[in-house]
């Protein structure tokens, strides 16, 4: 139970920081602070990234089997 709040917390923390980066037009992410005027390719990347943890977070907080 408990490593199941611990997954949401980290699934929602990263959908929260893709939705900040879309909002402001930059992110940072491992290599560097990406933004979506200066480097388009890397903050997409970083914005698919932090979106697919998310969900990826909320897989194994609720489907998947303990």
């Amino acid at each position: 139970m408990a490593l199941k709040v611990v997954l949401v917390i980290i699934g929602i923390a990263t959908a929260g920081a893709a939705a900040l980066g879309l909002t402001k037009g930059h992110v940072y992410c491992k290599g560097g602070p990406y933004s979506r005027t200066m480097q388009p390719v890397a903050f997409w990347l970083s914005i698919t990234v932090y979106c697919l943890w998310s969900a990826l977070m909320m897989y194994f907080a609720f489907f998947a089997r303990e």
